[in-house]
């Protein structure tokens, strides 16, 4: 088992240098010193090379750093938004985690999320394949705002508009993250209660506005 978490810190530190992180960023999410023998390991498997840069991934151990990695940021989400721990302690439950989550239940975690495209610190998530399914077997934590019900109260978790000008009137309607709002209406336009102000959305934009559905007394 020590040997498997060795190899898996190894996958994980060769995809986290491919993501430009520096060597003091790296120490706080690594269980283990490596050395030259963990990555020959690696290399005995296929899964590195070494090079003129140093170690670097082989197409199979990229496959195999993606997976894991996937279940570290899913893990993430899971443990600051379900199970409720701190933000500062967060990131050290998900690389606990990260060992012992097979495919299938990395999936079902994905799902309840919504399949989310960033962690919490807004780095990438790699794609699974109940993201490509774009599965729903439960209603998702986070979702398209078009998606919430009539008079439902959410709170936003990302905005991914693109957009200069459309960012540029959100904010000026104090639409961000960790705001709550309200949907008033869904037709012919999206209509959102943001504080007592009225916002009108078309709905390619309220597609890519992500938020969380919060309890609420009433609706209406």
């Amino acid at each position: 088992m020590l040997l498997d978490i060795r190899k898996e810190e190894g996958l994980k530190y060769l995809w986290l240098k491919d993501e430009g992180w520096e060597q003091d960023e790296l120490k706080p999410v690594l269980k283990y010193s490596l050395s030259e023998e963990d990555f020959r390991h690696l290399e005995a498997q296929g899964l590195a090379r070494k090079g003129e840069d140093g170690w670097a991934l082989t197409e199979s151990g990229y496959r195999e750093a993606a997976r894991l990695m996937r279940s570290m940021r899913l893990a993430e989400w899971l443990f600051l938004e379900i199970l409720r721990n701190p933000r500062e302690t967060m990131a050290e439950a998900a690389c606990k985690l990260e060992h012992v989550l097979n495919e299938e239940t990395t999936d079902q975690v994905c799902t309840l999320l919504g399949h989310p495209r960033t962690c919490p610190h807004g780095r990438p998530i790699p794609m699974g394949r109940c993201c490509r399914e774009q599965r729903l077997m439960v209603r998702p934590l986070f979702l398209p705002l078009s998606h919430l019900e009539m008079g439902e109260r959410a709170r936003v978790v990302s905005i991914r508009v693109e957009d200069p000008r459309i960012q540029h009137v959100l904010a000026s309607y104090g639409l961000h993250s960790g705001q709550v709002v309200r949907l008033k209406e869904t037709r012919p336009q999206i209509l959102l209660d943001i504080g007592g102000l009225t916002l009108a959305l078309d709905r390619e934009v309220a597609d890519r506005i992500y938020v969380r559905p919060v309890q609420s007394s009433h609706r209406g």
